[in-house]
């Protein structure tokens, strides 16, 4: 936590934090969730760091319909893990709210980009379901391995897979596919000026909710 911009932080926990993006946010409300210590993957952290992430995840979705004018619409949840093993990573979930519409069609969509990742060499080719609703890949996939995760609203319906060659794997996965799928069903901004991103994203219910 040390690493963050003091102003970027909205909230803290015992053992996580919320904050917002460095650089430029993908719509208002776009935030991370972290743990404060450095750690490459939440498949790695205690359970008081679990839990308290998974309480941040259940009130960012129900803000995303009552403060971020979604109607009906929630949060997708992005973590990426490609150094599980090393204190020198700091592993983060991106939360991106989107509308109901969206999050209907977008497990369809990731799930077909999952399958379409990696090298034909891969070991492990399969999408797991998520076994923990809001845990994210804890449980899902062992603590050591590198890993993609998706999960959408607080429904319990998301995806890991598992990534053995991280050369393949394009940065910045699911940031990418979100917009491109939103450009077809909505008018959120994918790139936005700092400025403007900070005065959305710091909007008193995303701050007073958590």
């Amino acid at each position: 936590m040390e690493n963050t911009a003091r102003h970027l932080i909205i909230s803290v926990g015992q053992r996580v934090f919320l904050s917002l993006p460095e650089h430029a946010s993908l719509t208002p409300g776009h935030c991370f969730i972290a743990p404060h210590e450095h750690i490459g993957a939440m498949t790695r952290v205690d359970g008081v760091a679990a839990d308290e992430a998974y309480a941040y995840k259940q009130k960012l979705c129900k803000l995303a319909s009552r403060s971020l004018d979604l109607s009906h619409g929630s949060y997708v949840f992005l973590e990426v893990a490609a150094y599980p093993n090393s204190y020198k990573h700091h592993v983060r979930i991106e939360c991106i709210p989107v509308d109901r519409e969206t999050l209907e069609e977008l497990p369809l969509y990731f799930k077909k980009a999952l399958h379409e990742l990696g090298s034909e060499w891969d070991q492990n080719k399969r999408v797991i379901p998520l076994r923990r609703p809001g845990f994210g890949a804890r449980d899902s996939v062992p603590e050591n391995f590198g890993y993609f995760a998706v999960e959408f609203g607080d429904r319990g319906e998301g995806f890991v897979k598992v990534i053995e060659d991280w050369s393949s794997f394009p940065p910045y996965f699911g940031r990418v596919c979100i917009p491109v799928f939103l450009s077809f069903t909505s008018h959120l901004v994918v790139l936005i000026p700092l400025s403007y991103g900070l005065s959305m994203c710091r909007s008193p219910g995303l701050c007073s909710s958590c």
